[in-house]
């Protein structure tokens, strides 16, 4: 089952239109005929089982037979700031980090950051992959792809989150897996440039609350660091023990 990314419509309408970008996939590469079942999704928690009742030149139209909330999507908020790197590496690290659950991304600058100041054009990539990965891993939440900070606005909005960890090479104790997290449902991972942190940023980050944490004794790159953080915090989570992602699903 295809499934496609649709604006939000009221709780009580049962028809929706697959439009723009969404409905020349779909008509032209998936081929989509009257009678079709395809999922659709809001980008906001809401997906649904549709069938096809008309395809136009540029639209399809679809009549609800099944509505669902929240399918999909991890029981933690988990936002991920993560220096931001080459185009290619940090669009492969919002697609993976897109399709483990996490509910934002922070581009952030710090002091080693060799890339600063990304385009407005690759921000739009960005959220356009974030759209992608999100529809193919059968989410119903687009993740929110921040515009870019600095590590200093990052730190400013740890009292957002139940727990803050920063990924840091010279960590000789600590591992993610031996923290404690209980019950604590919105959580903060950063991640730092290749260059990684200088010891003034860690220890700006630790007089914030922030916990430092190893991944090993291999000095891993940005996106490595990034996607194994976000694994071992949905790992803790639960994630990869559960099955269902509720009634609307690929079959």
């Amino acid at each position: 089952m295809s499934s496609y990314l649709i604006a939000r419509i009221p709780p009580d309408v049962e028809r929706a239109q697959i439009v723009d970008s969404e409905a020349q996939h779909a008509i032209r590469v998936m081929r989509v005929r009257l009678g079709d079942t395809v999922r659709l999704f809001d980008g906001a928690g809401m997906s649904y089982r549709a069938t096809v009742s008309e395809v136009g030149g540029t639209f399809v139209t679809c009549d609800i037979t099944e509505k669902m909330f929240e399918s999909g999507e991890p029981t933690v908020k988990v936002t991920l700031a993560a220096a931001i790197i080459k185009a290619d590496r940090f669009e492969s690290l919002v697609e993976k980090a897109t399709e483990l659950g996490v509910d934002a991304v922070w581009p952030m600058e710090s002091e080693n950051s060799v890339v600063r100041a990304p385009s407005e054009n690759k921000q739009r990539r960005w959220r356009a992959i974030a759209e992608s990965a999100a529809g193919q891993c059968l989410r119903s939440r687009v993740p929110q792809i921040a515009d870019p900070q600095t590590l200093d606005s990052v730190i400013a909005r740890r009292g957002e989150f139940d727990a803050a960890f920063v990924a840091w090479e010279r960590q000789r104790n600590g591992s993610l897996e031996s923290a404690t997290l209980d019950s604590r449902k919105r959580i903060l991972l950063i991640v730092g440039p290749e260059g990684g942190f200088t010891p003034v940023e860690i220890a700006r980050l630790e007089s914030a609350n922030v916990t430092p944490v190893t991944l090993g004794a291999r000095r891993l790159r940005t996106v490595t660091a990034a996607i194994t953080l976000l694994t071992l915090t949905m790992q803790w989570a639960g994630e990869f023990s559960r099955t269902a992602y509720g009634a609307i699903d690929s079959d």
